[in-house]
C-alpha cells in the first residue's frame, strides 16, 4: 500500500515538473514577444527586462539570446552583449554565426586575442557544416565563412571564397556587398 502511494506520489510530482516547465516555456515566449515589441517601440529598457525575464523563465529560449545581444548591442553595451553570447554559446555551441558575431564583439572592445579565438571556432564549425554536405544554405555557410576569413586576417582566402560563390552565382547580392572589402570595412558595417 506505502509502494503504490509512493508512486502515485512520484507520478504526481513528474506531471506537476512537466506542467510547470510546459508553464515556464510559455510565459518566456510571451516575454520575448513582448520584448519584441518593446524593442520596436524604442523602449529598450522595458525590452531588456522582458528578454532577460524570458532567459530567467526558459535559459534555452534562443530568440530571447539573440534578441538581447543584438538589443544591447545596438545601444553601445558591447560587454553585456558578450556575455549574452557567451550564455547564448552554452545553449547553442555548435551555432557558428554567434562565434563569429561574438568575436566581432571582442573586436569593437579591442580584445583582438580573444576576437581571434571565437573566428576560428565559427571557420571550424562552417567548415564542418560544409563537409558534412549540409545543402541548406550552402552558399550562406560558405560566405560566412569567407567573412570570418577575413574577419581572423585571412583577407586572400576569404575573397577568393567569396569570388567563387559569385562565379557559381553572379547575382548572389549578399556576396557581391562583400567582395573586395577588408576587415575594418566589415567590421564598421
Amino acid at each position: 500500500m506505502i509502494r503504490k502511494n509512493l508512486i502515485s506520489i512520484i507520478i504526481l510530482l513528474l506531471f506537476v515538473s512537466c506542467s510547470f516547465k510546459n508553464r515556464n516555456k510559455e510565459k518566456a515566449l510571451e516575454f520575448n514577444d513582448k520584448g519584441v515589441t518593446f524593442m520596436m517601440d524604442s523602449k529598450n529598457d522595458s525590452a531588456i527586462a522582458c528578454f532577460e525575464s524570458a532567459i530567467k523563465l526558459d535559459p534555452k529560449i534562443k530568440s530571447a539570446y539573440r534578441n538581447l545581444r543584438s538589443l544591447y548591442a545596438k545601444v553601445g553595451l558591447i560587454e553585456k552583449a558578450i556575455m549574452v553570447s557567451e550564455k547564448y554559446l552554452k545553449v547553442e555551441p555548435e551555432l557558428a554565426e554567434i562565434w563569429v558575431g561574438t568575436g566581432m564583439f571582442y573586436d569593437k572592445i579591442s580584445d583582438s586575442l580573444k576576437a581571434r579565438s571565437f573566428y576560428k571556432k565559427g571557420i571550424e564549425l562552417f567548415t564542418k557544416r560544409l563537409d558534412e554536405n549540409e545543402e541548406d544554405n550552402l552558399q550562406n555557410n560558405r560566405l560566412n565563412r569567407a567573412l570570418a576569413y577575413i574577419l581572423i586576417g585571412n583577407e586572400e582566402l576569404g575573397q577568393k571564397e567569396i569570388k567563387e560563390i559569385l562565379v557559381e552565382d553572379p547575382d548572389n547580392e549578399i556576396a557581391e556587398m562583400f567582395e573586395g572589402l577588408g576587415r575594418e570595412e566589415i567590421l564598421n558595417q
